[in-house]
């Protein structure tokens, strides 16, 4: 009794600790945001001659509002990497290992010769990359789609999402990351922004497999428009199966559509039908286990170990 309360006020102090850092960055990022303006309107006014006469105010503007936008989606991404390494749950229980080993395979023991013919299907988020978190990626989305404020209450909202379940914490987080996001400019998030991310998180074993394959389809809880451009033009992706947002004209309204959130194993025996994928790589838990066992050859990835890809644009 003594040690849960012990954790619980370490676990409320680690909090505490963690957002007034997140407030530190915030305000570091605003005076950021000052100071360029300060200098755009200085130039305007021609308080700085000498710099005027190297370039001109607007591609100035330009340049710092391009070194400002670097600055602000690195913090706001490496905030998001903190709070999850400080013992901040987001994963779906079921993503647990079984107490039970499985009888798949290890990855690493595939046959990558004479796979081109071959069909593959793969979990993008718990399998593809390193990390479990979907936080960092809905932090990129609100602060590049959205702006500083929507990101902001997004890291507000930790509190709330720690005490729900899996379920409920994605919904919360694509409800406040995407509600009243223009498509298009999630579209420009999409293509510009979230790829470099994912490249930095790929996990060599299992991009080894994909590589090799060549039919590839892609299964995944995360919103469709956050991962089928990546997936498509990176990784020549065949087919990608997520979750489908509601949208209201050119607008998201934060909702899910009517199927609801992506179920991998339901979804595979849809798209497949009757006929098996050639190859099915998982992790080791449940979900991922019933997943992967619909496929002719099943292939677990044990461990994520701290691999970086370089894969060629």
């Amino acid at each position: 009794m003594h040690l849960r309360i012990l954790i619980l006020y370490i676990n409320v102090f680690s909090a505490i600790f963690l957002f007034t850092e997140t407030i530190t960055h915030c305000l570091q990022t605003l005076t950021l945001t000052i100071l360029s303006c300060y200098i755009g309107v200085a130039i305007n006014i021609g308080v700085i001659k000498e710099t005027q006469k190297m370039v001109s105010s607007m591609e100035f503007i330009r340049l710092a509002n391009w070194l400002m936008n670097q600055v602000l989606v690195k913090s706001c991404y490496g905030v998001a990497r903190k709070i999850k390494s400080h013992g901040f749950d987001w994963g779906d229980p079921s993503s647990k290992p079984l107490q039970k080993p499985s009888s798949f395979p290890n990855i690493v023991k595939c046959d990558l010769e004479g796979r081109g013919s071959q069909t593959l299907a793969c979990d993008f988020h718990k399998v593809l990359l390193r990390t479990h978190s979907f936080f960092p990626y809905f932090m990129l989305v609100a602060f590049e789609g959205g702006s500083i404020f929507r990101a902001f209450f997004l890291l507000c909202s930790c509190p709330i999402l720690w005490i729900l379940n899996y379920e409920m914490k994605l919904r919360v987080m694509i409800f406040i990351s995407f509600c009243g996001l223009k498509v298009k400019d999630m579209e420009n998030t999409s293509r510009a922004v979230l790829p470099k991310f994912y490249l930095e998180n790929l996990n060599l074993e299992a991009y080894e497999v994909v590589a090799s394959v060549g039919s590839r389809v892609f299964f995944t809880t995360m919103p469709r428009v956050m991962v089928e451009g990546f997936l498509k033009e990176y990784l020549n992706a065949d087919a990608v199966i997520a979750t489908e947002l509601h949208t209201a004209g050119c607008y998201f309204t934060g909702l899910l559509s009517k199927s609801g959130l992506l179920v991998k194993h339901s979804a595979l025996m849809d798209y497949f039908g009757d006929t098996k994928p050639d190859l099915g790589i998982g992790n080791t838990s449940l979900h991922d286990q019933l997943f992967i066992s619909l496929c002719k050859v099943s292939l677990k990835l044990a461990c994520l170990r701290l691999y970086y890809v370089k894969v060629s644009i």
